[in-house]
């Protein structure tokens, strides 16, 4: 993955139809991410989950649960962390 590719603007976009979201507010939530995850994993292959959210409807009923069980699995078929 280049550079460019690890930013975290070069994966989400500008959200422009929700009320006060900023490309400031956004950096101030993904950045430090960007660092830690960096920092962690360098170069080496893994998965990585970086925002998994449900509906509310759905809250409760075992779907974020799937998401993550779906992550893991993924992870154990390509060997990787």
């Amino acid at each position: 993955m280049t550079q460019s590719q690890r930013d975290w603007s070069a994966r989400w976009t500008p959200i422009d139809d929700v009320p006060d979201l900023s490309k400031e507010k956004l950096a101030a939530f993904y950045e430090p991410m960007q660092i830690a995850h960096e920092y962690l994993m360098g170069d080496r292959g893994h998965v990585f989950l970086e925002v998994l959210t449900t509906l509310n409807m759905y809250r409760g009923k075992g779907v974020g649960r799937a998401l993550v069980q779906w992550g893991n699995d993924l992870v154990d078929e390509m060997g990787v962390e």
